[in-house]
C-alpha cells in the first residue's frame, strides 16, 4: 500500500474526527494504539495526535497481562489494533477493530474540521520498563518534540528525494523521528516489513530497492549487519544511504571503523545519538569520524535548547574528566511519569545549578572531554562488586572490544556461589584467550581481568534490537585461567594463600607465574605481603626483593635462599599514668605549639548517607570506635620526661550540632565544622550528622593526623560498618602506645639504617628555585588549592602498559616524570622528593590506629643526558633503597643533619608525591549506602606544593595541590600541561634523553582541568 501526502491527510483526518465524534475524544485524553508495523499505523497514529489526543503505543507481542496493565494504568479512553492479535484482552479494554474502523470512514465519511492543537498537550505516552516491575508511561509533550525534529532537519536536512526507512517498533521513542521527520520536508518514509528489522538481509534488500537514504541501528543490531554487508560483497550496492544514526546502547569503536571501512568512500556519515526516553528520544549528537582510526566515541554535544550537566553524589558541578552522572534541563524533558508522581519527583528535581529550571537524572555515568563533547562510561546500576571493590563492567568491556579480532562484547558478574567476571565475545578471527587474559592483566587490576571467556556465534537481542543481557548462556563452569600452574609443595601453596590474603583475589586462580603486581599488587601491598611472609614464615625480605621476584615461583625460589631474620617483638606496655610518644607524633607535636590554628594536619571527610539513618544507633557506633581505639582517646601534654601521651580511660563523643539552612552548599557547611583542635584534650576526633531536604543525609568526620593516618582511617571507617551491622569485633591485642615504645627501642638497632641515610643526605642540600609569584614568608601556607589533570584513555593505557614492561609500579613512574618536571623548572640536577611510607612493619600493626606514616626524602640526581628509560631505573632503585631503610624516622634524619652545627635544616622536603591507593572503604551497609563526597575546594596542606595520584575506574586522576599563599593558579596549571607534555614524550619515546623532553611542545595535545 502506498500513500501519498493528499491521502495520508484525508485519511488520518476522517480518523480524528471518528474518534472526536464517536468517542469524545479531546486533548489530553489518550488513546492507545496495539498495531504492528502495518499499512493503516501512519495514518492512525496522525489521526490521534489531530484530534488532541495523545497516542500511547502498545506491543502487539507482549503478554496480554502486561497489555492489560497499560490499559488500565494509562485509563485509556480507546485502543485501536487487532483482535486477532490480542485474544484475551477484557471488554474494558474499549478494543476498537482497524478495518472496523477504516471501513467506517470510508463508506460514511465526516464532515467537520479539527480544533487545533496546543503545543504543551501532550503528543505520546510510551511506558518503558520498570525497577519495580511496573511500566512506567513518559509524557511527552508536542513542543517537545518539534525541538528535536527541528534541530534533526537543521543539522542533517532532508528533502523530496530522501527516503526514511520506519524499523523500530512503535513502543520505543527511537520510532518518533521516523515517523514524523520526513513529513517536515516532503521525504518519503518506508515501512520494513514486520521482524525484518531482526534481519540483515531484508535491511539491505530495503536499503536498495526503496533507495533508503537515512536510517536507523541500534549498536548490537549494526554490527550483524555491517558482518553481512562484508560476508556478501554488498557495500557498493548500498549507494543510496547517505546517513546513517546509532543510538540506545554504546556504539563501539571496532563497529565505527568497521563503518568506515565499508561505507565511507560513497560518502555514508554515522551519527551517535544518546538520549533516554525521558527527554525526547535523543539530547546529544557525535559526528563519527570514519578514518578507521576511532579508539573512543562520545556521545557529543548538546542539541538545540538542551542543557547537559555531570553532576556528582553532592549535586555539584564536575570538572572536565571526572565522572559523574548525566543530568539533563531543556524543552526536551518530560512531563513526567503518568500516574506516578513519586517516581517523578525522584528522577525529576530541581537543578542545583539554576534551580529555576528541573533536571532528569539519568543514572548514567558520563565526563566531560576538553572539547566539549561527553563521554559515556556506563550505566551507575552496571556497577558490581567483587570482595568489596566497585567495577564498572563497561571499563572491562571497552579494554576486551580493543583485542584484535574481537567485533562485540559484553562482561557479566556471575554468581555460583562464589562471584566471577565473564567475558562474552564475538569475533572475525580465531581469538587466544590465554593472548586476552595476559593482555588485560597489562592493563587491568587483577580482580578487573575475567576469569571466562565465553566466545558466541553472535548476541542475543530483544525484540527492539538491544543486547539481551538475560539471554546470555551460562558459562558451563568457571574454569581455571588458560595455561594456569599450579602452585605445588607447601611452601607455594602457603605463599598462595598469602596472596589470596594480600591481593584479595581466590587461591585456586593463582599461578605460579603470576606477577603480583598484574594481579593488583603495588608497594604498599608488597609490604603487607613482606608482613605477612614474616609472620607465616619467620623469614624477613626486602621491598626489592619483592620487585626483583614478582612472580609466585621466583618468590617461593626467594624464600627457599633466605635465612630467618628475628624481628624486634612488639609486646604489649603495662598500664601507665602516660606513654611516651612516636617520632612523628613528636613532630607533629612540635609543629601544633608554633601554629595551634593551622588545619594543616585534620584528616576530615564528608559522605553521603542513602537509605534510613538511624542516628542513635550511628552515634553509638562512633562511640564504640572511641571506646575500642585508644589513640582517639589520648591526648598530649608534657612532663619531666619531654612530650607524653595520655590514655583517658572514659571520654564521650558527642555530634557536632550543625543545621543545612544556616549554609548555602556542602563546601560551606563543611568548612565550619573542621575547626583545629586542641591536642592537650580527648577526643582528637569529631563528627556531625546534617539531616534536611536541602542536602540529605551528610556526615562529616574529622581526626586529627596525629592520631590517625590514611590507612588508619580506612580501619576506622571499616569498624564503624561491622559496628554499625551489629558484628562483634576481636580484641586488640596491641595498642599504639606499644608501637612508640618498640619505635624508641628499635632506632638503636639499625645502624646500618642510619648510615644509609647519612650517605643519601651527605653534602649540601639544594633548595628548588620554583616560580612562586607571592610572599614566600607567610607563617601559615596550609590554606591550599588543587588543579587537576586526568590521565585516562590511551594515555592510561599505554602509561599501564610501559610500567609493566619496564618492571616499576606506577608509583615509581609518575615519579620520575614529577622528577623531571622540578629539575626542568627549577635548573636543579639534584632534587629530593618527600613520600610517606605507611610504616606497619609488623603485620600485629594492621588494625591499629595511630599515626605510622614515616617521611621519606628520595634524593635523586637528574642526569639530562641520561635517556628516559635510565632514569626510570634509577629511580625505581633510589625508592626500593629507601624503602628498605623506611624504619629511620625523618625527624632523625633532621636531627642527624644538624648534629655538626654546620647545618640549620627545619625541614629535608619542599615538595611532596603521593599515590593515594591504600585506602579502601566498605561502602554498603544494611539499609544504608555510604558514598564519600569530593570537596575540591576544601584543602589544606603541609607542604608548598605537592602532587596526589588517585586511580579508579581505569583512570588516574593527578592532582597538583599548592599553597595559595605561595602559586598563583596560572604557575600551578602550567606545570600541570608540562607534567603532562612530560609524560606524553617519555611513553612515546622512552629512550629519548631527558634534555630533548620538551615542556611546552604543541604536537603533544594537552587535556588540562
Amino acid at each position: 500500500m502506498t500513500l501519498s501526502y493528499g491521502e495520508l491527510d484525508q485519511l488520518s483526518h476522517q480518523i480524528g474526527l471518528y474518534l472526536k465524534n464517536t468517542y469524545g475524544i479531546k486533548e489530553g485524553d489518550l488513546v492507545g494504539v496495539l498495531l504492528g508495523r502495518e499499512e493503516y499505523l501512519l495514518p492512525v497514529i496522525y489521526g490521534i495526535l489531530r484530534s488532541g489526543a495523545a497516542y500511547v503505543p502498545i506491543d502487539v507481542h507482549a503478554p496480554a497481562a502486561r497489555q492489560q496493565a497499560i490499559i488500565t494504568d494509562a485509563e485509556l479512553k480507546v485502543v485501536i489494533g487487532r483482535g486477532a492479535q490480542s485474544p484475551e484482552l477484557t471488554a474494558e479494554s474499549h478494543l476498537l477493530e482497524i478495518e472496523a474502523l477504516i471501513q467506517a470512514i470510508t463508506t460514511k465519511p465526516i464532515a467537520g474540521e479539527l480544533p487545533p492543537v496546543d503545543s504543551h498537550s501532550l503528543a505520546y505516552v510510551i511506558y518503558t520498563s520498570g525497577t519495580t516491575g511496573r511500566p512506567k508511561g513518559v509524557m511527552i509533550e508536542h513542543h517537545s518534540v518539534i525541538n528535536r525534529l527541528e534541530w534533526m532537519q537543521k543539522n542533517y536536512p532532508l528533502d523530496t528525494s530522501d527516503v526514511i526507512l520506519q524499523k523500530t517498533p512503535v513502543i520505543f521513542d527511537v520510532s518518533v523521528w521516523e515517523l514524523f521527520w520526513w513529513s517536515f520536508a516532503g521525504a518519503s518514509v518506508y515501512l520494513l516489513e514486520p521482524g525484518g528489522e531482526k534481519d540483515p538481509a531484508v535491511i539491505s534488500k530495503a536499503i536498495r530497492e526503496a533507495g533508503i537514504t537515512t536510517m536507523h541501528f541500534v549498536p548490537s543490531m549494526l554490527n550483524p549487519f555491517l558482518e553481512y554487508i562484508e560476508q556478501e560483497e554488498i557495500s557498493k550496492t548500498l549507494k543510496s544511504l547517505k546517513q546513517v544514526f546509532a543510538s540506545g546502547e554504546a556504539l563501539p569503536a571496532s563497529q565505527v571503523n568497521t563503518f568506515g571501512r565499508l561505507l565511507r568512500e560513497q560518502g555514508t556519515r554515522l551519527i551517535n545519538l544518546y538520549g533516554p526516553t525521558e527527554a525526547t528520544v535523543d539530547v546529544s549528537y557525535y559526528e563519527c569520524e570514519l578514518s578507521g582510526k576511532t579508539t573512543t566515541v562520545p556521545i557529543g554535544k548538546p542539541i538545540d535548547n538542551t542543557r547537559l550537566y555531570v553532576l556528582d553524589v553532592s549535586g555539584q558541578l564536575c570538572p572536565i574528566g571526572m565522572a559523574g552522572e548525566l543530568c539533563i534541563a531543556g524543552v526536551g524533558l518530560a512531563r513526567g511519569y503518568l500516574n506516578n508522581a513519586e517516581l517523578t519527583e525522584q528522577k525529576f528535581t530541581a537543578n542545583p545549578v539554576n534551580t529555576r529550571e528541573r533536571i532528569y537524572h539519568t543514572g548514567d555515568l558520563v565526563r566531560w572531554l576538553a572539547d566539549g563533547n561527553i563521554e559515556y562510561l556506563g550505566r551507575m546500576d552496571h556497577q558490581v562488586k567483587i570482595r568489596g571493590l566497585r567495577i564498572e563492567l563497561g571499563d572491562i568491556e571497552s579494554h576486551v572490544g580493543s583485542y584484535p579480532g574481537i567485533s562485540a562484547c559484553v562482561v557479566m558478574l556471575i554468581k555460583d556461589p562464589h562471584p566471577y567476571l565473564a567475558a562474552y565475545y564475538t569475533a572475525t578471527t580465531e581469538v587466544s584467550e590465554e593472548g586476552l587474559g595476559v593482555y588485560l592483566g597489562n592493563l587491568l587490576p587483577g580482580y578487573m581481568v575475567p576469569g571466562v571467556y565465553v566466545r558466541l556465534g553472535s548476541m542475543p537481542l530483544t525484540a527492539t534490537g538491544k543486547l539481551d543481557r538475560k539471554a546470555l548462556p551460562l558459562p558451563v563452569q568457571k574454569t581455571r585461567k588458560v595455561g594456569i600452574t599450579a602452585p605445588q609443595g607447601e611452601q607455594e601453596l602457603l605463599l598462595a594463600g598469602i596472596w589470596s590474603q594480600v591481593l584479595g583475589v581466590e587461591e585456586n586462580t593463582i599461578s605460579v607465574d603470576d606477577n603480583f603486581f598484574i594481579l593488583g599488587g603495588h608497594s604498599i601491598k608488597a609490604i603487607q605481603l613482606i608482613n605477612e611472609i614474616y609472620k607465616k614464615l619467620a623469614v624477613r625480605i626486602k621491598l626489592s626483593d619483592i620487585f626483583s621476584n614478582p612472580t609466585l615461583a621466583q618468590q617461593s625460589e626467594l624464600l627457599n635462599k633466605s635465612v630467618g631474620y628475628k624481628n624486634t617483638t612488639l609486646k604489649r606496655l603495662e598500664n601507665k599514668d602516660y606513654y611516651l610518644i612516636s617520632s612523628a607524633q613528636e613532630r607533629l607535636f612540635y609543629e601544633y605549639l608554633q601554629k595551634p590554628d593551622s588545619l594543616a594536619y585534620n584528616i576530615s571527610g564528608a559522605f553521603t548517607l542513602e537509605g534510613q539513618v538511624d542516628e542513635t544507633r550511628l552515634q553509638n557506633a562512633f562511640q564504640a570506635l572511641i571506646d575500642r581505639h585508644e589513640s582517639l582517646r589520648t591526648s598530649f601534654t608534657f612532663s619531666e620526661t619531654g612530650i607524653v601521651e595520655i590514655i583517658n580511660p572514659d571520654v564521650k563523643l558527642k555530634p557536632v550540632l550543625l543545621k543545612q539552612e544556616e549554609f548555602a552548599n556542602v563546601s560551606q557547611a563543611f568548612s565550619n565544622f573542621v575547626q583545629p583542635f586542641n591536642l592537650s584534650e580527648a577526643p582528637l576526633m569529631r563528627y556531625s550528622l546534617l539531616k534536611g531536604e536541602k542536602f540529605g543525609a551528610v556526615l562529616f568526620i574529622d581526626v586529627h593526623h596525629i592520631v590517625c593516618d590514611g590507612l588508619s582511617l580506612s580501619i576506622l571507617i571499616n569498624d564503624f560498618v561491622k559496628i554499625y551491622e551489629g558484628e562483634t569485633l576481636p580484641p586488640l591485642n596491641l595498642r599504639y602506645v606499644d608501637y612508640a615504645a618498640w619505635q624508641k627501642d628499635a632506632l638503636k638497632n639499625i645502624p646500618e639504617q642510619l648510615s644509609f641515610w647519612e650517605q643519601k643526605l651527605a653534602g649540601k642540600l639544594q633548595k628548588l628555585d620554583l616560580p612562586q609569584e607571592q610572599n614566600t614568608e607567610y607563617e601559615d601556607i596550609s590554606e591550599a588549592s588543587v588543579t587537576e589533570l586526568a590521565i585516562d584513555g590511551d594515555l592510561y593505557t599505554a602509561l599501564k602498559a610501559y610500567s609493566a614492561v619496564a618492571g616499576v609500579s606506577d608509583f615509581m613512574l609518575l615519579l620520575s616524570f614529577y622528577y623531571i618536571l622540578l629539575s626542568k623548572i627549577s635548573g636543579n640536577t639534584d632534587v629530593i622528593i618527600g613520600t610517606d611510607v605507611v610504616g606497619r612493619t609488623h603485620s600485629e600493626l594492621n588494625n591499629i590506629v595511630g599515626t605510622f606514616i614515616n617521611i621519606l626524602p628520595l634524593r635523586i640526581q637528574v642526569d639530562p643526558f641520561s635517556s628516559f628509560d635510565d632514569f626510570l631505573q634509577r629511580v625505581k632503585s633510589g625508592v626500593l633503597q629507601a624503602f628498605d631503610n623506611q624504619d629511620f624516622q625523618y625527624d632523625e634524619m633532621v636531627t642527624m643533619l644538624n648534629k655538626n652545627g654546620e647545618n640549620t635544616y627545619d625541614s629535608i622536603i619542599d615538595v611532596h608525591f603521593a599515590f593515594a591507593n591504600y585506602i579502601q572503604v566498605t561502602e554498603e551497609i544494611e539499609g544504608l549506602k555510604i558514598s564519600p563526597i569530593k570537596l575540591s575546594d576544601v584543602k589544606t596542606t603541609q607542604y608548598g606544593f605537592k602532587i596526589e595520584v588517585f586511580e579508579s575506574d581505569n583512570r588516574m586522576l593527578v592532582q597538583f595541590i599548592y599553597s595559595k599563599a605561595l602559586y598563583s593558579a596560572e604557575i600551578i596549571t602550567m606545570l600541570s600541561i608540562y607534567y603532562r607534555n612530560i609524560m606524553v614524550n617519555a611513553l612515546k619515546n622512552s629512550s629519548v634523553s631527558i634534555d630533548e623532553i620538551e615542556l611546552d611542545s604543541e604536537s603533544v595535545y594537552i587535556q588540562t582541568i
